[in-house]
């Protein structure tokens, strides 16, 4: 009896479910990594009271090293661990968030080492679900604030770089009248491996942004096409004209990314993902992250950007002697971001 081979038949269906496999052990690999590098824990308490005590931290040394920092004397060490006094949402469909960038050359801990450095640049990134709109607030850093644990003013950013990321966000809830329980924070300088790995971002200068030093790209007005280091010396130069636009630089440079981002294909985003692990820190849920803020990403329609205070906005005055301070019509400018934030 002569033998048969039957040749075995391909099933072409099997491979999109192969391809999907892949990808979820992919997706399962990347959100383990992804998750014991970016997340920071953070301890909560219910109202001041707790702050120092939890802190392990008391008045009037708090008093003297936020005196230092004001001073521009920034801390050798680490800073101390403020807890995040829990604040109930205002509303159900507004969620606001505070990103925090960080230079991190003021510190010494190196990558990772946050607690040492100077916040650079504070944000509220306000995520409405109902209208699908973000809503960008750029924070002054010099802003001389209220800080219920010394019962003294000092500079908004002093609040990071004496008790961290927790303290940051108590002083920005209890000036602003906020209800922040999620951050984002970022070195500064990973900014510019992110724009390297997505090809450079193309940012708008007038004639003397171009050829100012830490630029320093061309002549004449027009876009360009920044690379990592210049998009970060752009995003940090003040001193052709002011703060307001220092802080719109920043924002400028975010709003470049993400829309360079938004339109990467698949490679690109794994690897600006694997390059922000580096350089990033939140207690944001991962699933969170890569799924409902990803999923809000994906449907948003609107962008609108704010400083507080605004330029030329008759709501605020300067000290210059013995610190720099922007001095705030406290309640006015506070009515303001509350009515950009939820509306009138």
């Amino acid at each position: 009896m002569s033998s048969v081979k039957t040749k075995r038949r391909f099933h072409w269906w099997f491979i999109p479910i192969l391809i999907v496999v892949v990808l979820a052990v992919a997706a399962a690999s990347i959100y383990a990594y992804t998750s014991s590098r970016i997340h920071k824990t953070v301890k909560y308490v219910s109202n001041w009271s707790q702050v120092t005590s939890t802190a392990q931290d008391n008045t009037s040394s708090a008093q003297q090293g936020l005196d230092q920092i004001d001073a521009g004397n920034f801390p050798s060490g680490n800073s101390k661990d403020y807890p995040i006094i829990q604040v109930k949402q205002k509303d159900p469909n507004i969620e606001n968030i505070l990103l925090v960038g960080i230079d991190a050359t003021q510190g010494n801990g190196g990558e990772g080492s946050y607690g040492a450095n100077r916040a650079d640049s504070i944000m509220v990134l306000s995520i409405n679900r109902k209208t699908n709109t973000l809503k960008i607030a750029s924070l002054l850093r010099d802003t001389k604030t209220y800080f219920p644990n010394t019962q003294s003013n000092h500079k908004l950013n002093a609040a990071f770089s004496y008790g961290g990321i927790g303290l940051q966000i108590d002083i920005v809830n209890y000036a602003y009248k906020l209800d922040i329980q999620k951050y984002m924070l970022f070195d500064f300088d990973g900014f510019s491996h992110i724009i390297d790995t997505v090809g450079g971002v193309p940012i708008t200068l007038t004639a003397e942004e171009a050829s100012y030093s830490s630029i320093n790209v061309g002549k004449t007005a027009g876009t360009y096409i920044l690379d990592g280091a210049h998009a970060l010396g752009y995003a940090r130069t003040r001193k052709i004209d002011t703060d307001f636009m220092r802080t719109q630089r920043q924002r400028n440079v975010m709003m470049a990314i993400y829309n360079k981002f938004k339109t990467a294909d698949l490679v690109t985003k794994a690897s600006v993902l694997n390059q922000c692990t580096g350089y990033f820190k939140t207690n944001i849920p991962t699933t969170e992250l890569t799924g409902t803020l990803l999923a809000f990403e994906s449907s948003l329609n609107n962008i609108q950007q704010i400083s507080i205070p605004t330029e030329d906005d008759g709501l605020y005055t300067t000290e210059t002697s013995p610190i720099w301070f922007w001095d705030l019509n406290w309640p006015a400018e506070v009515s303001k971001l509350q009515n950009f934030i939820y509306g009138s």
